[in-house]
């Protein structure tokens, strides 16, 4: 009895550390697993749990499938249950359970049914199936044997329950085939699964599953044997490798005040520091900008040892500034302006600490409190040659000094005067255009054209409207501008009309006091234009035949002729009724006239035609009479 005990206690026991450098998973649940700090290799072997045996009756009672066991990736899957009998008919092997993710895979062996053998009387004696084996597991025990046909379950039955397999991994065996000779089978043995993992590959912890044996199938006293649980094996030996590591810095040398990309990687490191960075992960980058040479040492370490890598940054003192002006245009005229700008740039690593535009030196025409690019406008009257000075100072270079510089020569302007005698006329009249020019060689006058440069005369100019003529005096690319005084605007001179609408084609124009010619609205059939207004106008109704009856006089039971004709653009709709029914619509009737039903009495006709817009409508009306009778008295 202690001995039981004892198994038992051991078996609930969830992890076993066998000895150091191993540990053992054997009960069914989740756990997780700390990977040693120490180790070279580390071999786990995975069992996934054997499928539960098969009851053996008259009824097909199967056994169920085993769980799944895992390491991590690593995965044993569990057997399948075994299938019962159904009367005389065996059941259906548990299969054995795949697993996958290790550098070895090897499913399960399939569940048994053993069979029969005649007992010493000759009888058949049914024997029950074997539980599959899983690599290194063994298989599940067979079930008790059955009996004969016809003999008693109950006298002949020994030990009615399959046998459970046998850890790890086995599927359980099934029980006897009782009276009804029939057999089941066993359940499928777990997959098993083996890899070596070397240090560095895994993390710190990993999750460990072992999977619960499966059920078995059958009655309380008539049943299946039980899967054997899966079982999670891990076993380590030997040190770590000593560690090492590798630092590169580019680029290097360094200009002073630039940067560069310090690399590192490591193998088998479990610290890595790195001299003026600090303590780093196994591989990486950092961008530096050390202001003179520095020592990157690094150190790595693990439980097997120590390594270095060392690695110095040179550093380069920084160059003298640079710096650049320019003008926008280095030839003016006199009046003309030019944008004037600097840049400056210190050397590598060093910095600007103040900057400007001279001219003479000294002036600071662009200095302000912020160091960087400026610029300045440059306007003279006097012509002459300028020099302008690009200076700076920096951290390093404190004394101020000129960079670069440059020249800008100012010419003499261009001239030119115009006059109009009288500034205003009526349209139809004329008026004198004076003019001169002096220090140009191109001159021209707006609506004029080209003039001879550096001359004086007039032109007589008669415009129909009011017109600019505003000259202009060129040289080199350089133009000034002169237009006559006492006139609204400069340069112009007034023409004036009498306000008034007129017609071009359909559309309504206007002329306003200074001739200008505006489009008021262009007029869409049947509207149309009419000079002197300043809308569209409609049509009238215009009439090529009135209404009229043929004859006007019938005797009753005769017919009249009804005739008119309308011009269709002049009216929207025209329609003739009586009131005897007769009723036409058209603008015209047809030819020889619309026949009327016949008349028995006074008839009026009347023609009616719908206007366009607000044009009056066109209604007309003609009789028809009876001729009278006679009677004798």
């Amino acid at each position: 009895m202690k001995k039981i005990l004892l198994i038992a206690l051991f078996l609930c026991i969830p992890q076993v550390t066998l000895a150091d450098g191993s540990q053992v998973y054997t009960s069914p649940g989740t756990y997780t697993f700390t990977v040693p700090s120490s180790y070279n290799s580390l071999t786990v072997q995975v069992w996934g749990a054997g499928g539960g045996g098969a009851g053996g009756y008259s009824s097909d009672l199967y056994g169920q499938s085993g769980g799944t066991s895992a390491f991590g990736g690593v995965t044993a899957y569990g057997g399948a249950g075994g299938g019962g009998a159904v009367n005389a008919t065996p059941g259906t092997f548990g299969a054995g359970g795949s697993a996958g993710g290790g550098d070895v895979n090897t499913p399960g062996g399939n569940g048994t049914s053993n069979g029969s053998n005649p007992d010493m009387y000759g009888n058949p004696v049914y024997y029950a199936g074997s539980g599959g084996g899983s690599p290194n597991g063994g298989s599940g025990g067979s079930g008790a044997q059955g009996q004969p046909p016809g003999g008693s379950v109950d006298n002949a039955c020994t030990g009615c329950s399959g046998f459970p397999g046998n850890t790890p991994g086995g599927g359980g065996g099934n029980n006897y085939a009782g009276d009804t000779i029939a057999w089941g089978y066993g359940g499928g043995g777990g997959g098993y699964a083996q890899k070596t993992y070397y240090y560095g590959q895994l993390p710190a912890t990993v999750t460990v599953t072992v999977g619960s044996g499966g059920a078995w199938g059958g009655y309380y006293d008539s049943h299946g044997g039980l899967g054997a649980p899966g079982e999670v094996a891990i076993s380590w030996s030997g040190t770590p490798p000593v560690p090492s590591c590798s630092i590169t810095i580019t680029p290097n040398p360094l200009t002073y005040g630039s940067s560069a990309t310090l690399k590192w990687s490591s193998n088998n490191a479990t610290s890595f520091y790195i001299n003026s960075i600090g303590y780093v992960g196994a591989s990486g980058s950092t961008i530096v900008s050390p202001g003179a040479t520095t020592n990157y040492n690094g150190s790595v370490s693990n439980a097997g040892g120590n390594g270095t890598c060392p690695a110095t940054l040179t550093v380069n003192p920084p160059a003298t500034p640079m710096a650049t002006i320019a003008a926008s245009s280095s030839s003016i005229y006199a009046g003309q302006s030019t944008n004037l700008t600097a840049t400056f740039v210190a050397g590598s690593g060093d910095s600007l600490t103040g900057d400007n535009i001279d001219s003479p030196i000294g002036t600071g025409l662009g200095a302000d409190t912020n160091p960087g690019p400026k610029s300045i406008v440059f306007s003279t009257t006097t012509p002459g040659t300028y020099t302008f000075y690009a200076r700076a100072t920096t951290s390093y270079y404190p004394s101020w000094t000129t960079y670069a510089q440059t020249s800008i020569t100012v010419n003499a302007a261009p001239q030119c005067a115009i006059s109009l005698t009288p500034t205003s006329i009526t349209q139809g009249q004329s008026a004198t255009l004076a003019y001169s020019s002096s220090n140009v060689t191109g001159f021209s006058i707006n609506n004029v054209g080209s003039i001879a440069p550096n001359t004086t005369g007039s032109i007589v100019v008669s415009p129909t409207q009011s017109t600019d003529y505003t000259g202009t005096a060129s040289v080199s690319g350089y133009s000034a501008q002169c237009a006559a005084a006492g006139t609204i605007p400069l340069g112009t001179l007034t023409v004036s009309c009498t306000p008034a609408y007129s017609c071009s084609g359909q559309t309504i124009q206007y002329t306003d006091s200074s001739c200008h010619v505006t489009t008021v609205t262009t007029c869409q059939a049947p509207q149309f234009c009419q000079s002197g207004s300043s809308q569209c106008q409609y049509p009238t109704v215009s009439v090529t035949q009135h209404l009229k009856v043929v004859p006007n006089l019938v005797s009753s039971g005769q017919s009249a002729q009804i005739y008119w004709n309308i011009d269709p653009n002049s009216a929207q709709s025209c329609t003739v009724t009586a009131p005897n029914g007769d009723s036409w619509t058209g603008f015209s009737s047809q030819t020889g006239g619309n026949t009327s039903k016949a008349i028995s009495a006074q008839t009026t006709y009347t023609l009616y035609c719908k206007p366009w817009g607000t044009s009056p409508a066109l209604n007309e009306s003609q009789t028809v009479n009876l001729a009278p009778t006679y009677h004798e008295r």
